[in-house]
């Protein structure tokens, strides 16, 4: 899918149940999150973030923080309680109307949408801070590796970027369904459709992709960053092996 189509597609689930895009508890499907809900779990989740980057890098600057796929600002709102100023893009213009409808601080917080491959709306070392979570991993790697190119050139000397991108299908699944798989040729044939096969099983039916862990650390390589430290998750699903990647320059 393009970046249109991926446009397209969150554009439409920020008009129909936004919080449930953004944060898909099946509990919470068809408009049930409460907004302070909704808000407060992005305060605690940005709060267990900040107090983990402090013990990876003790000097992180706090003037700006950037927050890539902000959908309705549940992560930026949060940020601004540790940051001077706080910026997020996303998308969908949708997602960025219910971002500013929920802006609590002001100027200290803006929002853009953001329909191109790169960030060239933002001049290199702009930001101290830069994050994304459950966003690079519905495009595809030729647009995720194109966005982490440009976490690194907008990132302040100092600073810290915390990106989360699944890695590769989980081999334990693909060794269970092989199993299961009788015919000759199982085993290519699964290889062949497993991305189809896993994204039958996505509640939101919107594509799942990654990027291998060995390319990620090249990447950031490449791009003058330096990896603090890498912590795998669960935040793809069963399906993938996913990480998180703590990256200063």
């Amino acid at each position: 899918m393009d970046l249109k189509g991926l446009q397209n597609n969150w554009d439409t689930l920020g008009k129909a149940d936004p919080f449930w895009a953004i944060l898909s508890d099946p509990a919470k499907k068809g408009g049930k999150w409460e907004t302070e809900e909704f808000f407060r779990s992005g305060r605690l989740a940005v709060k267990n973030l900040m107090e983990h980057a402090a013990s990876l890098k003790k000097d992180l600057p706090h003037k700006k923080a950037f927050d890539f796929g902000c959908g309705a600002g549940r992560l930026t709102q949060a940020l601004c309680e540790y940051f001077e100023n706080c910026y997020g893009v996303d998308i969908a213009p949708s997602m960025i109307d219910l971002a500013n409808k929920f802006n609590r601080f002001g100027y200290r917080c803006r929002y853009f949408v953001n329909e191109t491959e790169d960030l060239r709306i933002f001049e290199d070392e702009s930001f101290d801070f830069v994050i994304t979570f459950l966003i690079l991993q519905h495009m595809k790697p030729e647009f995720s590796k194109s966005y982490m190119r440009e976490f690194l050139r907008v990132l302040s000397p100092g600073g810290l970027a915390v990106f989360q991108v699944p890695g590769e299908l989980n081999p334990n699944l693909l060794i269970t369904r092989l199993k299961k798989n009788p015919l000759t040729g199982g085993l290519i044939n699964l290889m062949i459709n497993a991305k189809k096969r896993f994204n039958k099983d996505i509640a939101s039916k919107i594509d799942m992709y990654g990027v291998p862990k060995n390319e990620v650390l090249r990447l950031v390589e490449d791009n003058g960053g330096r990896i603090l430290e890498v912590r795998e998750n669960g935040w793809a699903g069963m399906e993938w092996v996913s990480f998180t990647y703590y990256v200063t320059k």
